[in-house]
């Protein structure tokens, strides 16, 4: 049986200026939280968040959705996804 697994970039914005859209909130919830459960419902897995801004409250924030968080410390000045590094299968 194939897998489907996802990526999701959440390290913030360069532009201090705009609202930090992962923890915004959505109904009972936030955004980031209803994006990972959504996920989760329709069997994705595994689930990678890519961290940035506010990465320790983020993380702590969907630390009991069993997802893997990735640190980008460079959120400001890399690309998005600059810290993943897909390798060819041995």
């Amino acid at each position: 049986m194939e897998k489907t697994g996802a990526v999701i970039v959440a390290a913030g914005h360069k532009n201090r200026g705009t609202a930090f859209l992962p923890m915004l909130p959505v109904g009972d919830s936030t955004v980031i939280r209803r994006i990972i459960i959504t996920m989760r419902r329709v069997g994705i897995d595994p689930i990678v968040v890519v961290t940035g801004k506010q990465g320790d409250e983020l993380e702590k924030h969907i630390s009991d959705l069993e997802v893997i968080s990735l640190r980008n410390p460079d959120y400001e000045t890399e690309q998005m996804l600059s810290l993943i590094h897909i390798s060819e299968p041995t």
